[in-house]
């Protein structure tokens, strides 16, 4: 049976500034684990600190800027100070879905084609703090794609006349970081 404890106050951030948000919840006992908030599950709010919205406007922006310029337009559009901790724990949480989206996605239908496998690396500038202090080091992040072209000799007879029309669409694949480009190039 469970009992309603002492009310828990909980940071709230939204597009209309930070709040802090008291609520009762449920359990066994106190020190123990919380089993139910009721007004969490009304309200239907995030696990996190911040406000659904916010996360989105945040995702929007981080698409394009760093994680330090997002936060000091939000700050300066909002009012609303985020730190660069906290837009990393949002994104990286985000990226856990990932593996999930891709395994998804249908398996193409590569039988008798030659498939062309290209696989680009970008490099994406590293902060100072994860480098000791150098500038200018890169991490190296990997796109690939599958190119089904054509099968059997068609493929060499087209070869020779500069014209290798793509069947179909490729399908896109983002190797999982512990690969590198060597891997995803085997991934067929």
């Amino acid at each position: 049976m469970l009992k309603r404890l002492a009310p828990r106050t909980r940071p709230y951030r939204s597009v209309f500034g930070e709040f802090q948000l008291e609520r009762f919840v449920y359990g066994q006992r106190e020190g123990q684990a919380i089993e139910r908030i009721p007004l969490d599950a009304r309200l239907k709010l995030p696990e996190t600190c911040t406000s659904f919205l916010l996360q989105s406007w945040n995702e929007q922006l981080l698409i394009d800027q760093p994680y330090a310029q997002t936060n000091d337009l939000l700050e300066r559009v909002l009012e609303v100070r985020q730190s660069v901790q906290t837009l990393e724990r949002q994104q990286a949480g985000l990226s856990t879905s990932v593996d999930a989206f891709w395994a998804q996605q249908p398996v193409p239908a590569f039988a008798n084609t030659l498939v062309v496998n290209t696989v680009d690396g970008k490099g994406v500038a590293m902060r100072a703090s994860e480098t000791q202090g150098l500038g200018g080091k890169k991490k190296m992040a990997l796109l690939g794609r599958l190119h089904p072209i054509a099968t059997g000799f068609d493929c060499a007879d087209q070869r020779f006349r500069r014209a290798l029309p793509s069947h179909g669409r490729g399908r896109w694949f983002n190797p999982s970081a512990a690969q590198n480009a060597q891997c995803a190039s085997t991934w067929i």
